[in-house]
């Protein structure tokens, strides 16, 4: 099998050591480390790895810290201690980890078990694999930075944090997202929406625009008004759901209205940014948007 990509959760000084000689063995490729569990789960939700190693300090916060790793990507947890504690060992199994090593301990002898256990659960955690992230980015009123916000934020994500990124602009009327990167579409939703035969992954790749700079992927709204009327929210559900194996993170740039594609993305969305200014008019369609999303 090729590299086993693992990302360090937990980590500390006294694992440094570890992580440099783990990073120069055979099959095993690093993908990264964080101390904190807020920074592993964000972390964690842009990696594609393929172990998770995590280093405890204690039983006490093992299941919480467990559970927020858990929340974010299925693949196996592998534990690493510094010290001996039976307890521990028992806390482990009844926490269905794969496999626990105890320090000190030979760094080929570590990433043997690390491409044990990736070899042997490889196959479960492809069946469980999460689909991209949807972060769609709303506003009730128009003008106030919406297009900005999620055209630079998927730009962000494709360039920086090198997450496969897909933004697809939902307003059909009057989507700029295209405009705001610099590019001229030739095909767009629209195209899509209309085309015979049942998307698929090789035909919605053929729609979409790339931007250079950042790798990010566009599909671009309807480069006419009444080419919006086309695109049923059946469109939009077709293609996220093709869009969510295939991507990391998908930002959804919507209009100022509640119409049945923005609610259809709305459905798949793990991830909602309201966009507001400090103005009356905006704070008053504010309020009315987000009441009006609690009674959806």
């Amino acid at each position: 099998m090729s590299s086993v990509r693992i990302f360090l959760t937990g980590f500390r000084p006294s694992i440094g050591a570890l992580r440099d000689e783990l990073a120069r063995q055979p099959g095993i490729e690093v993908a990264g480390a964080a101390g904190t569990m807020s920074e592993s789960a964000r972390r964690l939700r842009l990696e594609d790895v393929d172990v998770v190693l995590h280093a405890v300090l204690g039983r006490t916060l093992l299941q919480e810290e467990l559970g927020a790793i858990r929340a974010v990507t299925p693949v196996p947890i592998v534990l690493v201690a510094e010290e001996h504690d039976p307890g521990l060992l028992d806390a482990a199994l009844d926490a269905d980890v794969a496999d626990v090593v105890v320090l000190p301990q030979a760094a080929e002898r570590v990433a043997f078990t690390l491409r044990n256990v990736a070899r042997r659960v490889a196959p479960q955690v492809e069946t469980v694999r999460k689909h991209a992230r949807v972060i769609t980015v709303f506003s009730p009123k128009g003008g106030t930075g919406k297009t900005v916000v999620s055209s630079h934020l998927a730009a962000a994500m494709a360039k920086h944090q090198r997450a496969r990124t897909l933004l697809a602009d939902l307003d059909l009327q009057f989507g700029d997202a295209a405009i705001m990167l610099g590019l001229e579409p030739e095909q767009t939703l629209h195209e899509l929406a209309t085309a015979p035969g049942t998307l698929d992954a090789d035909k919605l790749r053929g729609y979409l625009t790339r931007h250079a700079p950042s790798g990010l992927d566009v599909l671009a709204a309807p480069l006419r008004p009444e080419d919006g009327e086309l695109v049923a929210d059946g469109h939009v559900e077709r293609m996220l759901d093709i869009a969510g194996p295939l991507y990391d993170v998908i930002v959804v740039d919507t209009s100022p209205s509640f119409h049945g594609p923005m609610l259809s993305a709305l459905d798949r969305s793990d991830v909602l940014l309201f966009v507001c200014t400090p103005e009356v008019p905006t704070l008053k369609n504010v309020r009315l948007g987000i009441e009006t999303l609690r009674l959806l």
